[in-house]
């Protein structure tokens, strides 16, 4: 992919939760554009729509959630899929290789009955056995140059790993993996796999790797657990990486470090970044760009440095001013977010606007261009305005 090619979009996207109390209209048209290598920001209050948006584009609205309309386009090394389109087994072969998610708390991510090496070995043997194979079957090479006294038995294990890696779930292949003589293959390759872990470990500048990999989650910080999650996330290089408020429950300090670790990684595995966070500080941090999202729609799409200092939608102004500064007053935004499962006709912010007029009431506006590159939601920018 080329620079400021898009990676990803979101179109119309709708989502619905049906409850007893009524249909939630959690998502209520999204539309949204990343490009290729950059980091997008998507800010807003909590209930705004910012995890049901990163959950709908990897297709895991839970129950009883549905996407009920539009589209997520997903460019892969293949082209362009839509991924609300896709079924579910094409859909596990994208999760965790070509998009991964880092969850808000790593705790619920992270399953307490397994150690660390053989969670992210999961990663590895689905996405990446093919090549644990072929690492394996290298490996082979060099004993079948040693010991040649063995080498029928080095042939035929060889035989073993040049027909998994071409069908690794082929059933006849389960079976005689459980022959003791020859399921050494199997030895192999979690010794392949074992290496890749440590690495991945190291990556994420983890003391003592190769102890924590045979630590459970229970046995870890909040940071080194958050540590863990990432190294799962980016266990296959992903194109597109979702982070949800990985920060939010960490001590500052540590904050400070994971944030680091996200730019230093980013460079590192080309990769982009939706990071889903309530903090603008954050955003200003780390992102390029970022997404002002209100109450299920993005409202304000711009350059991070233009959000702050041209802000153009009356959320969006409204947020912004509401942030505490030394020597400087701040307003609290008047009024409270409205019900999704009755929202407000027309413009959701409208009845907390104070430059709202007649047709805000009425019709819903369109996300346009206002200015170059700057996008926003809201009548006073339409045509005509």
């Amino acid at each position: 992919m080329t620079k400021n090619q898009e990676i990803l979009e979101l179109q119309d996207l709708i989502v619905n939760f049906y409850t007893y109390e009524g249909k939630v209209e959690a998502l209520d048209g999204v539309n949204l554009k990343m490009r290729e290598g950059e980091t997008l920001g998507l800010v807003g209050e909590t209930g705004c729509g910012k995890s049901v948006t990163s959950l709908a584009t990897l297709v895991l609205v839970p129950a009883p959630g549905k996407i009920e309309g539009g589209n997520a386009r997903f460019r892969t090394n293949h082209g362009i899929v839509d991924l609300t389109k896709q079924n579910d087994a094409t859909l596990r072969g994208i999760r965790g290789k070509d998009i991964a998610m880092i969850f808000q708390d790593p705790r619920s991510a992270l399953n307490p009955v397994y150690t660390v090496e053989n969670q992210l070995a999961e990663v590895f043997m689905h996405h990446r056995l093919h090549e644990m194979c072929q690492r394996s079957l290298d490996e082979i090479e060099k004993d079948l140059k040693k010991k040649s006294s063995k080498a029928f038995f080095y042939r035929m294990e060889k035989n073993f790993y040049q027909k998994m890696s071409k069908n690794p779930k082929a059933f006849s292949l389960r079976i005689v993996s459980r022959i003791p003589i020859v399921n050494r293959y199997q030895r192999r390759i979690k010794k392949e796999i074992r290496k890749e872990v440590v690495k991945t470990l190291k990556t994420l500048k983890i003391p003592d790797p190769e102890r924590v990999a045979d630590m459970y989650p229970h046995e870890l910080s909040g940071g080194m657990a958050q540590r863990v999650v990432i190294a799962m996330a980016l266990g296959c290089s992903p194109g597109l990486l979702i982070a949800d408020e990985p920060t939010t429950n960490l001590d500052v300090t540590i904050q400070a470090q994971i944030l680091e670790q996200v730019r230093e990684l980013k460079d590192k595995f080309e990769s982009s970044i939706l990071y889903i966070t309530h903090d603008l500080g954050v955003v200003a941090e780390v992102c390029d760009r970022v997404a002002v999202m209100y109450a299920g729609n993005v409202v304000e799409i711009a350059e991070v440095e233009e959000i702050f200092k041209h802000p153009l939608h009356p959320y969006t102004q409204a947020l912004l001013g509401s942030i505490p500064r030394p020597g400087k007053g701040f307003a609290p935004i008047e009024g409270e977010v409205p019900s999704l499962i009755a929202p407000p006709p027309g413009c959701r912010f409208n009845p907390r606007c104070q430059k709202g007029i007649e047709i805000c009431n009425q019709q819903k506006p369109k996300l346009i261009e206002a200015d170059k590159d700057h996008f926003v939601m809201c009548h006073l920018y339409g045509e005509g305005s």
